[in-house]
């Protein structure tokens, strides 16, 4: 990404334009595979704010929720750090449907 951001700054000659258009094309694929990965990694870790925000409730209630023992099991990560995995939040929208 750095190589392109460096090109920005400069001009571009007809000539460069494939390798150029080469290099884009390679970031954005690389790019893509990465966020692909983040999204259907059902380990992946979420902090609480991104907990939170995937389940569309406040952080003081995922607080109160841990906090109480209720609600999304967490992963503790050293003495303070919380954290859920993907699959335990789509577990815990799938358990509490109201109408099955």
């Amino acid at each position: 990404m750095r190589d392109f951001e460096s090109r920005q700054a400069t001009n571009i000659s007809f000539d460069d334009m494939p390798k150029v258009l080469a290099d884009i094309q390679k970031n954005i694929q690389e790019f893509s595979a990465k966020l692909e990965e983040k999204v259907t990694d059902p380990d992946r870790l979420y902090t609480t704010k991104e907990a939170a925000e995937f389940l569309n409730i406040s952080t003081h209630t995922l607080d109160q929720m841990r906090f109480y023992k209720r609600g999304v099991p967490f992963v503790r990560v050293g003495e303070k750090t919380v954290r859920y995995r993907k699959r335990d939040l789509i577990e815990y929208i799938n358990n509490n449907l109201v109408n099955k």
